[in-house]
């Protein structure tokens, strides 16, 4: 912090900080297909930062559902203080690879919106953060809705925590009064 000097005729592109500006962890269960148990296992162990991850195993601390291998399981998740979002994280601790779509809920239309689809299969034997990435929706996001296909991979399979978040600052305001995300300068001050 503090002035930069400059030669004569010389400037510096300088760009606001990027990151994640803003991420949060589902804070309630909307919805769920099965769980294993109420308590371990149970769907409500997807709330909050993970307790799991990174490691890999079989753990009650994760959600897992009441059977192995079945198809069309999901999870609808709820997060407290909506703002646009363009990323979904997802903590794999068990089998990962089983889902096959994640959905946004858009609050104008009371509609799921797709923001991920892909083919479930084998991702190895190791915890994962499945981290999703999407342009910016147009609308606060409060809640999402995970589908997964079980039968992709084989055994049980368990989820540790989500979280959503905007990696993209929503305003600049540099000290020169400029809201671009970077700006040219050519002087200290």
């Amino acid at each position: 912090v503090g002035a930069t000097p400059f030669c004569d005729g010389s400037s510096v592109d300088l760009c606001g900080l990027r990151g994640i500006a803003d991420r949060r962890f589902a804070s309630s269960i909307i919805s769920f297909s099965t769980e294993w148990d109420a308590l371990d296992w149970g769907s409500s162990q997807v709330l909050g930062e993970p307790d799991v991850y990174p490691v890999y195993g079989d753990i009650e601390t994760a959600w897992a559902p009441a059977e192995m291998d079945e198809p069309g399981e999901f999870l609808e998740l709820g997060f407290s203080h909506p703002v646009p979002i363009n990323f979904i994280d997802i903590y794999e601790t068990l089998g990962p690879g089983t889902i096959d779509s994640v959905f946004v809920k858009n609050p104008g239309t009371g509609l799921y919106e797709n923001v991920y689809s892909a083919i479930p299969g084998y991702a190895g034997d190791s915890a994962r953060m499945l981290h999703i990435t999407f342009p910016t929706t147009s609308f606060p996001v409060s809640e999402v809705r995970i589908t997964m296909d079980m039968s992709a991979v084989a055994d049980w399979n368990e989820i540790d925590a989500v979280a959503i978040g905007n990696s993209t600052p929503s305003s600049y305001l540099w000290s020169t009064g400029e809201t671009t995300p970077s700006i040219i300068v050519n002087q200290s001050g």
